[in-house]
């Protein structure tokens, strides 16, 4: 062979791509940036809600905002990456920093939740900042039920 190398490195990026180590998904095992600080673009969802699905700041490309609909009333928290998901393991993203007065990412951390029943996004699940979730923890949209 002419290029053993490259052969050798474009295999091992294809064994890795294989078995999901370089593909993001969400939380911990896959994008790191689930809760990272991001910008929306002013998508307004039915909900009240932004959504960014070309958010440059996040690995998935998608910045949520959600209205704030809990009793925590955080008020400060700003908008964050999220990922897709299946289950709140797959949602362990980054909170916030409380020595940092200007860090405005998740207090209380994160859950799979369905923020949206209308839009391209759904009745899909998202990670979603418990500081936007009520109490008692989020509800499936009546339209969202199967």
């Amino acid at each position: 062979m002419r290029y053993p190398r490259l052969v050798a490195v474009l295999a091992t990026v294809t064994a890795l791509a294989s078995v999901g180590l370089l593909v993001p998904g969400c939380g911990k095992d896959g994008a790191p940036d689930v809760g990272k600080s991001c910008e929306t673009v002013a998508v307004l969802y039915p909900e009240d809600s932004y959504l960014s699905q070309v958010a440059k700041d996040c690995s998935t490309g998608l910045c949520l905002k959600p209205i704030d609909h809990s009793v925590n009333r955080t008020g400060d928290t700003g908008p964050l990456c999220t990922a897709t998901c299946s289950d709140d393991h797959d949602c362990d993203g980054q909170v916030r920093d409380r020595a940092n007065s200007a860090d405005r990412r998740c207090i209380t951390g994160f859950t799979c939740a369905i923020p949206f029943d209308s839009g391209d996004k759904a009745c899909e699940k998202l990670c979603v900042c418990k500081d936007f979730v009520p109490v008692g923890g989020a509800t499936v949209p009546p339209k969202c039920v199967k």
